[in-house]
This record gives structure tokens, sequence and C-alpha cells, in this order.
């Protein structure tokens, strides 16, 4: 068993896992700015929309802004409110919209409906049936088909006029005419951006995804791709053919599916130099707060070495114990000679009962581990044989963040 996973200290190996860094690195700098604009579409259009239910509402207000948040208002959600994420309730010095305010929250606490979403329409009945969508078929049209009772779905107006205006605003902004519209939720739009979001990803794996932490760098660069909103804050032209955004997209892929894991050290240049410039462009890096972080990351932390550890018996050697739980945690003792705050440790760990058992193997690559793995940091762990989570003939690679949960202090 030492063949397989001997390879992770070749160079090869190395630079696919620093390149899969890079890859986490640019997801983090890009999502947060995707999720501003299209939320920025959100809110600006459905301004439009219900503009003659809210007269009172200045030019510089946003209906998001005049509603408090409160999840018992049936518009705000418990938690990180999606409705009005980043945006808050404010006071205006335009006295008639200021007191427009209190008139809000006074319907809303009274429980009357105040007509500043819809949440009834579904993207099956506002979205006309054209083949030319790429989500409908010739024929007998499976997307607009109803699945209970197997008859047409027929396309109607939103009874709001705010549906409507969203659907036409996302048509009219992708860069190719074509929205995912089976990826997307249309009872959503108002109040989760990222829905809107989901209709510039491609057709197919984004449906279920409801944040911008949930969904990969090939889905969040679609966005910058396929939606026209982009180009202002971009000094290079998206709409030339492997422009910047495309060959960002392009990294993901070729380290999604780089043979044996393995990147050669040309490859792994040309591939950070092209993260790197996405982040470099001028006005980019002027309108994305997070783009020059991103770029210090690219430039500094790629550049550390990868030191790996390989223990036999990891259950006895590295202190195995168990919590309250019965949960096998591996406990470090000054973990610093090996990892270092700027380094990434692979540890094979054999028995590392009872997640694995005596003839399975763990590989837990952890960046900055020292002491463990903070709620900023990535942990990825592939498993051989580490049922339930896989079967005996395959490996699982999986990537996250906020591993704290799995390592206690």
């Amino acid at each position: 068993m030492y063949e397989y996973y001997k390879q992770f200290p070749t160079p090869g190996s190395q630079n696919w896992l620093k390149g899969s860094v890079a890859v986490n690195i640019t997801k983090r700098g890009l999502a947060p700015f995707a999720f501003k604009v299209c939320d920025d579409i959100r809110v600006e259009k459905l301004k439009l929309a219900i503009k003659q239910h809210f007269p009172d509402l200045c030019g510089n207000c946003s209906i998001v802004e005049a509603i408090p948040c409160d999840p018992k208002n049936n518009i705000c959600n418990a938690g990180q409110c999606r409705f009005h994420k980043d945006r808050v309730f404010r006071p205006c010095l335009i006295v008639k919209c200021n007191d427009y305010r209190n008139t809000v929250t006074d319907k809303i606490q009274k429980g009357i409906d105040i007509g500043c979403i819809c949440n009834s329409c579904k993207i099956t009945e506002i979205v006309s049936c054209n083949p030319r969508n790429k989500v409908c078929n010739s024929g007998r049209c499976r997307f607009h088909m109803d699945p209970n009772t197997k008859l047409n779905i027929h396309t109607r107006r939103c009874p709001n006029n705010i549906c409507d205006t969203l659907r036409n605003a996302i048509q009219q902004t992708h860069r190719f005419g074509n929205p995912s519209w089976k990826n997307t939720d249309a009872r959503k739009w108002c109040v989760n951006a990222w829905d809107i979001a989901k209709c510039f990803m491609p057709p197919d794996g984004y449906a279920n995804v409801d944040n911008e932490n949930d969904t990969d760098l090939n889905g969040i660069i679609s966005v910058y791709i396929n939606s026209d909103e982009f180009q202002q804050y971009f000094t290079a032209d998206l709409s030339f053919p492997k422009n910047i955004c495309d060959k960002v997209r392009d990294v993901g892929k070729n380290i999604r599916h780089a043979p044996g894991l393995e990147v050669t050290d040309d490859d792994l240049k040309v591939w950070l130099s092209d993260l790197k410039a996405l982040f470099s462009d001028p006005t980019f890096k002027n309108d994305n707060p997070l783009a020059k972080d991103a770029l210090d990351q690219l430039q500094q932390r790629i550049k550390t070495p990868i030191d790996v550890m390989v223990n036999d018996r990891a259950d006895e050697d590295s202190h195995s114990r168990h919590d309250e739980s019965n949960i096998a945690i591996m406990v470090m003792e000054r973990a610093t000679p090996f990892i270092d705050e700027s380094n990434i440790a692979i540890m094979v760990i054999e028995r590392a009962t009872p997640f694995i058992d005596e003839s399975n193997i763990a590989i837990m690559v952890m960046e900055r581990a020292t002491p463990f793995i903070d709620e900023s940091n990535i942990a990825i762990m592939v498993m051989e044989r580490a049922t339930p989570f896989i079967d005996e003939s395959n490996i699982a690679i999986m990537v996250m963040e906020r591993a704290t949960p799995f390592i206690d202090e």
C-alpha cells in the first residue's frame, strides 16, 4: 500500500497541491464580489419593478434599505439574512422617504403584505418554451411538463410584475442570451441574489447550490464570463476569446483533470500567472476589495515548500485519543517542527481507528496546521476505503473549509 501514497513527495504531486490551493484562493477572492454584482441587479431591478407601489421611496433608497431586518416579516431569514446581505435598514434625510419607513414597519408588524417581493412564480411559468434556450427540447418539452399531471405548463405574467422584470434583466445581461433557467428558482429571486447568479452558471450541477461559499470556482468564474454586468469592473475586454476570466476557468479544469494528480513545473507557472493576471487587472484590483489579498497569497504562499511526514501506526505514535462521542482525534504535540504557518504538511496515517481499519489509509493535507486548523484554513482528506463515505474501489477527495469540527484544541 505504501507504493500508492509515496507519490505525494514527488515534484509533480506537490505542484498539483499548490495548484489546488491556488484555485481555492482564487475562488475566495472572486465569490463575494460575484454576489455583490448580482445583488446589485436584484436590488435595482426590484426597485424598478415596484416603483409604482412605493411612490414615496426616494431615488437614493432601495426597498431593501427601507425594511427592517426581522425574521418574523416573512421576507428575512434567521441567521445571515440573504434579503439584506450587507445592506442595512437606514434612515433617509428626505422626510417623506423617511416617514415611509414607519409605514412599512407598521404594516409588517400588523402582518400586512407590503407587496415588495413575489414568491409564487415558478421558473417554468414565467419563461416561455423555446428549444433555443438550452433547457427546452423540440416536441414535447420536459422542462415545461408538470411532473405530476404530465401536462404542459403554460407561461403567464407575474401578477406583481416583479419576476418578469427580473427575468428580463437576467436575459438582457447574459452575454450569450441563454441563461441556465433550470439552475434557478424564480421564487427566490427577490430574497437571494445567488439564485440570479446561478442563471449565469453552467446548466448542470448548480441547481442545489444556495450561496457563493458552496459554489466551486467553475461556477463562480462562469458568472463573470456570462454576465455583461462585470465588464464595467475590468480593464480587459471580457468579450474576447480566451480573456483573463476564460483562462482562470481553464486553470480550474486543468487542476481537476490533472492525470495522476501531477502537474509539471512549466504548467504550474503558466496557470499561476493566469490566476494572478485576473487580480492584477487595474480596474478589478481597485473595485474588488479582496483582489489585493488574493494576489498577495498567490504571489507568496504558493512559493512555500511542502513538507511530508509518513507515520505508520499513527494511533500509537501520534498519541491518538477519543473524545466523549467516541470519535478518533489525532493529537500532535508541538507540530511546528514540521508544519509552520506558511507551509503545507501531508500526514499519511495508517490505522486511524475507528474511521479507518487496519488495511486502510488516510491522507490529510493541512494548510497552516499550527497548532491545528483555524476557520480560514483548508483541509484536504484523501481516503481510500473510508466506509461509509466511499466504497472499496473508490477514492474521495474532500476539500473542507472550517475544518475545526474535526480537530479539537
